[in-house]
C-alpha cells in the first residue's frame, strides 16, 4: 500500500550485511510490484556510512551505538554480541541464513535490471523525458563501468 502509485523505491540494502544480500545490485526490477528498486548503498561498507554520518553531522538512530547495527520492529530486533554478523539481531529466532522478512529477497528470478525488461514505470519515466545513467557513465565506482 505504501508504494501505490510510485514508480520506484529506494532501499538501504548493503551487500555486506549478510550472505543473502551479497549480490545486491545498485538497481533492479521489482517485478512483483512493477517498480524500479534502487539500492544506492549496495556497495557501501558499514564503516563508510558511519564515517559519512559523523563527518556531516547526519542524525541517526542512537540504537546503533547500543549494539543494534540493524534496526527493525521491536519484536524482530535485538542487540548483537561482539563478533556476531550485523544482521544476527534481526529475526534472531530463525535459523542462520534465513533472517529475512521477505521484503528484500536478493536474486529473485528476473530481479536484476536488464535493458528491455524494465517495469512500465521505468518506460513511462523515460518517455516523460527523465534520464537514467547507464553503467558506462558510472565514475563513482569504476568496477560498475566495466
Amino acid at each position: 500500500r505504501a508504494l501505490a502509485g510510485a514508480a520506484g523505491w529506494l532501499t538501504g540494502l548493503r551487500a555486506g550485511q549478510s550472505a543473502n544480500r551479497a549480490d545486491t545490485p545498485l538497481a533492479e526490477a521489482d517485478l512483483a510490484r512493477g517498480l524500479i528498486k534502487l539500492n544506492p548503498l549496495a556497495d557501501w561498507t558499514r564503516e563508510a556510512i558511519a564515517e559519512l554520518i559523523h563527518q556531516n553531522y547526519v542524525p541517526y538512530n542512537v540504537l546503533h551505538d547500543r549494539g543494534f547495527p540493524s534496526i527493525g520492529c521491536a519484536p524482530c530486533t535485538r542487540a548483537v554480541k561482539v563478533g556476531e554478523p550485523e544482521r544476527a539481531g534481526r529475526w534472531w529466532w530463525e535459523q542462520a541464513g534465513k533472517q529475512e522478512c521477505g521484503l528484500h529477497v536478493a536474486g529473485a528470478p528476473g530481479s536484476q535490471l536488464r535493458p528491455g525488461q524494465e517495469p512500465a514505470a521505468f518506460e513511462s519515466a523515460k518517455s516523460a523525458g527523465k534520464s537514467f545513467p547507464d553503467k558506462s557513465s558510472n565514475t563513482a565506482n569504476p568496477e560498475l563501468a566495466a
